[in-house]
């Protein structure tokens, strides 16, 4: 926990013999504290049978306590073949303060996506 904000960053791993593809995600709750970012549905790369994505967002963290426990519930969709399957991963969280070299990264990677949500809204910008 860095000031008001609570970040999270979570692998996806596919564990399937098929790729996961169209990998979408359709909610985040931390125990029903407001998600700060990400806009709902995100779409993430597909995954490679036994390969990996990241998830990482925030979430305000001013009704949250150190040392107490939080489920996070991330769901969503993804398809193999011809068939959407839901996906729902589930994970206790333990709130524990940032150490000073933590603080100054997430402080560093928030301000790169700060640039990178004011580069993704600039008129032209094509994807």
């Amino acid at each position: 926990m860095v000031s008001s904000k609570f970040y999270v960053f979570l692998p996806i791993i596919n564990n399937g013999t098929e790729a996961a593809r169209n990998v979408k995600v359709s909610a985040i709750d931390l125990s029903g504290v407001q998600l700060t970012t990400n806009a709902l549905p995100l779409s993430l790369a597909d995954i490679t049978s036994n390969g990996r994505n990241a998830l990482d967002f925030t979430f305000d963290s001013s009704s949250l306590s150190m040392a107490n426990e939080y489920l996070l519930t991330v769901r969503g969709t993804y398809q193999t073949g011809a068939t959407t399957i839901g996906l729902v991963v589930n994970r206790i969280l333990t709130i524990v303060p940032a150490t000073s070299f933590l603080q100054q990264e997430l402080h560093d990677w928030a301000a790169i996506d700060a640039v990178a949500a004011e580069y993704d809204s600039l008129p032209g910008r094509y994807p």
